[in-house]
């Protein structure tokens, strides 16, 4: 690939002789303005001037207006119009005056501040003429003070300061109502609390949103939002509260009051006139419909919207100038064509600092917007995501040679066709937020494509957000790390199309590349160190979204369109395959892939345990259908890993089993042929210097050397300031960091053998008075029936010999443990065979399951079992699982066991601790909770999770001491049902049987004599079957959320699901093990609103490809070919 290096490409306009007009804060806007020593006093008066003077024909080769230095106070939006317009030859040039360097500042000096109380000052907005004026910001010599919030800014914390953090959603509209933690803000104090907003990164750390505050509930410790977020809400989601008058609390915070329109200000040192300044104006300066109009050496702040905005102007500049301090972009670009930002230093930017959009998407004709040698950071201050130092888009514009540093989400975003991103220096992007990348693309279309992203270095990325945003409650703890969830180069959902070309990628750490889903990338001649180098993953074939992806990619490859002649390997893409997720045509190719083991100790200790080992690191991560790999070329790679570390590809290419491969065997498939694994010789890589020397391997395989002294920005004439001084904190200060969130009602609770509360006074009075007694087992899949249970019952009937003492076995196998699945089936399988006891046992197979679903659902089979008999009594059983010993070793219980106590505590339901004794025995070295045990000593289980014969009767004697405090309950009496725990619980969770008037097709109901009968019968009342596509199911439920409760194994296939009418994508009914028949759950609906829904299910023809399950069956000597016959 050619590299045609164009840095003095900016057109420089030096017209001869230009008409000359002066401005200064001295002059006189009456004054003729021709001459330094007449000068004009304002830049509106001036441009005013040069339109007369273009009107009169005195101004053949355009206008120079230069301006002196000091502050000009706008109180209206420079704008430039039709009317403006230079030519080329004659242009239009707002100058600064030599070296002087003038500011033009979007609003007026606040002055006249007076003592209010303590430190803090007030003034009187009237008294200036500002009332009616409600800025969002102010400042103090020069610097955004914050708004008064809580929690207070920490501004040496480069990963956003101190923050609040949602305790739940609110189950009556989880996206505009949240529980808040009173440690964290304190609403009580609030006079005016609608006044406020709260800014919130919602349910995921990519997507930042402001809301305004509609009400507060102190009692329930509720915020209620003026509208919805952009996700619902979730556990631990940060957020802060501005706005509010009691908040003014810390130097610098300042408080806005438009009832009596005084502000409110702490100033962090001793205050004086003309100090303090605040916006009045949106947008400061304005190009538009104009053309060959420019601005040189100015500094452009404190304004509400853009520093200069260019709507559908041609050969527009600024350059040379400082933007910062506005509200909205340091520039923004939007159509037009030519347009430029060259030389400026862009910072404290409300959204991001240069936004380039125009071109024609139809025609595929460029825009050439450029933005070349800026030095950007610190953007983001308001909008944290999405708005980036470079945001690109439209078709053929470019981003060259910039800096970019310290920013809260992506360096740079890329979206349109045939843009250019190269010969930038980015780091220390990623600070606040996770799921990006240095540079982020996800336009969501194949056809936005033909991107370039050339030499670039790329280094220190980061990602800060919750560990996991799906299971946000580990150990009772909400984790924050950095660095997380973070890509060098993303090309996300699915993006295809795109070049990435001599790039250099260093402590991105997480991955280096990465394409979700998309198709014909090309990654090649990269540099990629101490971190994995590529990452292929293949996007679910039910993706809601390729509905979206298929309607644009037919809007423009239909006859006539550009698409197909520029971009020719898109006349291979089908829209009639039914493969959508198909990842083709992507190559990586000629990168250096270079590992060290220092570099890459971070990364490994945190990949330990998926990664089988503290020295093991991947090279790659290829997810993939295993008929795609060798449509894509992994080739001439130069691969080096130091010596001690053990490299490995992670393939996982369905439908083949996921495998962690050697190199040599990831060669064996294909890939890497002639790559060669070998030190590529840079020449000083510990200080990061990554050329090669001249007996590089990489040079062999045809890798090109990268320009590196072209990289990043250069001194001339238009750049504002040089030698370029850094100012990242994040260079001093971004480093590994694990932060935990203790929120109310996850605390762990001490661990309790057992614990009585109201105990179980109706099942023991039977048992005194010598009645029968049913005890109902209701737990999932790892104890045996003839294991602990029943010797706990056999010691229960020797206890009271004259009571008939049955039991109601409601377990589930192992496939579909947990109480998330049972809680459905909690009234069919036991309250219908009225018990007397119910034994709840789910806690171990909870163990991934977050606290909040854990007690919806247990809350929820309390609520049921009440409501149908307040004589029932439960008992909570809490088996162990290898990991609990960690929390019972500091006297508490694990997160899982915590979340049962919770409830238990609020229904006064008894519980006994199972795995307690099983912990005592292991901290005294008595017992190991896995595998085979060493001479003197006993072992729990072969696999940590289901007991063996010691286990076993460790079990039965903690149960059985928990019958003989039971039996001391004072009297029998009916359970009150509280108030709920958690508004949203399974109270209402049933199973509803499958009628024919449900069905459409060709249905048939099991007869009673099929073997899967007996298997089964406990858990249905009928079972309906098809073989024949189109066969549809249809059910009307009232709720939110719907399951098919099924079986699946060998022949099960692939339906298709409707919700409401709407299409809501596939299921494949088919996973390792399904050679052979067991319960399982189709996932209909969820989070619905709350009311009538209709969901329909329809048998597609093809079944879905079970490689995998014959594979598993084949290895257990389990297979018989008649079994994976049919579609159904």
């Amino acid at each position: 690939m050619a590299l045609l290096l164009a840095l003095a490409c900016v057109p420089v306009f030096a017209a001869p002789q230009p008409a000359e007009l002066f401005v200064s804060l001295t002059g006189n806007d009456q004054a003729a303005g021709r001459s330094a020593a007449t000068p004009l006093a304002t830049l509106t008066r001036a441009r005013d001037e040069a339109r007369a003077l273009r009107r009169s024909g005195k101004a053949p080769n355009g206008v120079a207006v230069w301006v002196r230095g000091g502050a000009y106070h706008l109180a209206e939006t420079l704008a430039f119009g039709a009317e403006d317009a230079g030519t080329e030859q004659a242009p239009l040039q707002f100058r600064a005056h030599k070296d002087e360097r003038p500011v033009l500042r979007g609003g007026p000096a606040v002055s006249g501040f007076a003592p209010y109380r303590d430190r803090v000052m007030q003034c009187d907005l009237k008294r200036l003429g500002l009332q009616g004026k409600a800025f969002r910001q102010l400042f103090f010599k020069g610097k955004r003070m914050p708004l008064a919030r809580t929690p207070n800014v920490d501004p040496a914390d480069v990963y956003g300061g101190v923050w609040a953090h949602v305790v739940e959603p609110s189950p009556q509209g989880a996206k505009r109502a949240f529980t808040y933690n009173p440690k964290d803000i304190d609403p009580s104090r609030w006079a005016r609390p609608t006044d406020g907003r709260i800014g919130v990164f919602c349910q995921y750390d990519w997507r930042w949103n402001w809301l305004p505050i509609q009400a507060v509930a102190v009692e329930d410790q509720t915020l209620t939002l003026g509208r919805e977020a952009t996700y619902e809400f979730g556990i631990g989601d940060r957020y802060f509260v501005e706005g509010l008058f009691e908040e003014l609390d810390s130097p610098g915070e300042w408080y806005l009051d438009t009832k009596s329109w005084v502000v409110y200000f702490w100033p962090p040192e001793p205050i004086r006139d003309g100090d303090v300044s605040v916006p009045v104006v949106g947008d400061l300066v304005e190009f538009k419909d104009t053309h060959d109009v420019s601005l040189r050496g100015f500094v452009l702040e404190g304004c509400d919207g853009n520093a200069v905005r260019m709507v559908n102007a041609e050969r527009c500049q600024v350059t040379q100038s400082i933007l910062r301090n506005c509200g909205a972009w340091g520039a923004s670009i939007d159509g037009g064509a030519e347009c430029s930002v060259v030389g400026c230093d862009v910072y404290a930017t409300g959204c991001g600092g240069v936004l380039l959009s125009g071109g024609d998407r139809q025609t595929l004709t460029p825009a050439k917007h450029l933005a070349v040698n800026n030095v950007i950071h610190h953007v983001g201050v308001f909008e944290k995501t999405y708005n980036t130092a470079i945001n690109i888009g439209g078709v053929g514009n470019v981003a060259r040679n910039n800096l970019v540093y310290d920013t809260p989400h992506a360096g740079l975003t890329l979206a349109g066709n045939d843009n250019v991103v190269e010969l930038n220096v980015v780091h220390h992007t990623n600070l606040q937020s996770t799921d990006t990348g240095g540079l982020y693309s996800c336009p969501r279309d194949w056809t936005q494509r033909g991107n370039v992203i050339r030499y670039n270095v790329w280094h220190d990325l980061g990602g800060f957000g919750k560990r996991s945003s799906w299971q946000p409650v580990q150990d009772g703890k909400v984790e924050y790390e950095y660095p997380h969830f973070t890509w060098g180069l993303y090309m996300d959902d699915p993006t295809s199309g795109n070049t990435m070309y001599g790039n250099v990628l260093y402590r991105v750490p997480i991955c280096g590349m990465f394409t979700h889903g998309g198709r014909d990338c090309v990654f090649e001649n990269n540099v990629i160190v101490d971190c994995p180098a590529f990452q292929a993953g293949m996007l679910w074939p039910g993706w809601d979204e390729w509905t979206n992806v298929y309607e644009r990619f037919r809007a423009v490859a239909g006859p006539g369109s550009p698409y197909l002649d520029r971009y020719p390997t898109m006349k291979g893409y089908s829209l009639a395959d039914g493969h959508p997720e198909a990842m083709t045509g992507h190559k990586f190719v000629r990168n250096i892939v270079y590992n060290t083991t220092a570099g890459t100790a971070w990364l490994r200790g945190e990949r330990r345990d998926p990664w089988k080992g503290e020295n093991r690191m991947m090279l790659y991560d290829i997810r993939m259908r295993q008929e795609d790999l060798p449509k894509n070329e992994i080739d001439y790679n130069c691969v080096y890993a130091e010596p001690g570390l053990e490299p490995f590809v992670s393939a996982s290419l369905p439908p083949e089993e996921a495998k962690q491969l050697a190199w040599e065997d990831w060669r064996k498939l294909g890939a890497d042929e002639h790559s060669q694994f070998a030190d590529p010789r840079f020449v000083d890589p510990a200080n990061h210097d990554y050329r090669l020397r001249d007996d590089s391997p990489a040079l062999k395989l045809g890798f090109k050397p990268i320009p590196f002294d072209k990289i990043g920005p250069y001194q001339d004439e238009l750049r504002a300031s040089w030698p370029v001084v850094e100012e990242s904190e994040a260079s001093r200060n971004a480093r590994p960091v694990k932060r935990f969130v203790q929120l109310p009602g996850y605390e762990p609770i001490p661990a309790r053998e057992f614990v009585l509360r109201t105990g179980a006074g109706n099942t023991f009075a039977k048992l005194a008075a010598g009645k029968p007694v049913k005890v109902a087992y209701f737990g999932g899949g790892i104890h045996s029936a003839d294991g602990w249970r029943a010797q706990a019952l056999k010691g229960l009937r020797e206890k009271y010999p004259a009571s008939e003492i049955t039991e109601i076995n409601a377990g589930i196998c192992d496939c579909v443990r947990g109480s998330g699945f049972s809680v459905y089936r909690f009234a069919h399988d036991v309250l219908k065979q009225q018990p007397d006891l119910v034994l709840v046992d789910f806690a171990s197979d909870d163990f991934q399951t977050d606290a909040r679903t854990i007690q919806r659902t247990i809350e929820g089979v309390a609520r049921q079992a009440w409501k149908a008999d307040p004589d029932i009594d439960l008992l909570f059983v809490y088996a162990f699982r290898l990991g609990f010993e960690t929390a019972y070793a500091d006297g508490l219980s694990p997160a899982t066991v915590t979340a049962y106590e919770r409830v238990a505590e609020r229904y006064g339901i008894p519980s006994v601790n199972m795995g307690f004794p099983v912990a005592e025995q292991y901290r005294a070295g008595k017992l190991v909770p896995k595998g085979d045990a060493p001479e003197g000593n006993e072992s729990f289980s072969a696999d940590g999770v289901r007991p063996g014969p010691t286990g076993n009767r460790l079990y039965a004697e903690a149960l059985t001491r928990a019958f003989e405090q039971l039996a001391k309950t004072p009297q029998p009496q009916p359970h009150k049902l509280p108030k709920p725990l958690m508004a949203d619980n399974f109270e209402s969770a049933r199973l509803e049987p499958i009628t024919r008037d449900m069905l459409t097709g060709d249905w048939k109901e099991l007869p009673g004599d099929d073997p899967l009968w007996p298997r089964f019968t406990r858990h249905f009342d009928t079972l309906w079957y098809t073989n024949s596509p189109g066969a549809k199911l249809t059910v009307t439920f009232t709720g939110t959320d719907a399951s098919l409760f099924d079986l699946m194994g060998p022949d099960t296939g692939e339906v298709k699901l409707t919700v409401d009418g709407k299409p809501a994508g596939t299921q494949r009914q088919v996973d390792p093990w399904s050679y052979y028949q067991r319960l399982a759950a189709i996932p209909l609906a969820n989070n619905l609103p709350p009311g009538k829904h209709t969901v329909t299910v329809e048998l597609l023809a093809d079944p879905p490809n079970r490689d995998v399950p014959v594979a598993e069956a084949k290895k257990s000597n389990q297979y018989d070919p008649t079994l994976f016959e049919g579609v159904a």
